[in-house]
């Protein structure tokens, strides 16, 4: 099945598999594009690496979780959370204080350097939105992000096949 708009095939852009205009390699090479242009640092930034993406941004919606919320809210498992954010520790993104009232806790809070990488990477998701937004035009940009909404909360209330 070949995607269409307006009636129209959408260009094909080669494939080894020939099924390069379907839906699954047509995000993938979308989102692998934006995951190129969107990287900082060198191989061992945390932020590449998708555990690291997911502490971070965890813990940028709430600093001072403990590594079991950090858990349960990535859907990592314990010893890659650990590891993980041993490596986070080490390079200096983070800290990890045991909790006062409960001695079997230990609390992570992002440091200076990790919140600057945060905004770091905020700063280039923006000016990478900014350009494809300019490139796509106004209206291209807002049916877009619609359907892209759109197709998220479609996926969202499907159960497995």
């Amino acid at each position: 099945m070949n995607l269409q708009v307006n009636g129209r095939p959408l260009p094909e852009k080669g494939g080894a598999n020939g099924s390069s205009g379907t839906l699954f390699p047509l995000v993938t090479r979308i989102a692998r594009r934006l995951e190129e242009l969107a990287e900082t640092g060198g191989a061992d930034n945390p932020i590449r690496q998708r555990s690291g993406q997911a502490l971070f941004g965890e813990l940028a919606k709430e600093d001072g979780r403990t590594q079991l919320e950090l858990v349960n809210a990535t859907g990592l498992k314990a010893p890659t959370v650990s590891v993980t954010l041993q490596k986070m520790e080490k390079e200096g993104y983070i800290t990890r204080n045991r909790d006062q009232n409960d001695l079997r806790a230990t609390r992570v809070f992002l440091s200076d350097k990790g919140r600057g990488l945060i905004e770091m990477q905020k700063k280039g998701f923006l000016e990478i939105e900014s350009r494809l937004f300019d490139s796509l035009g106004a209206k291209d940009s807002e049916a877009f992000l619609s359907l892209l909404l759109k197709t998220e909360e479609a996926l969202s209330t499907m159960g497995p096949r």
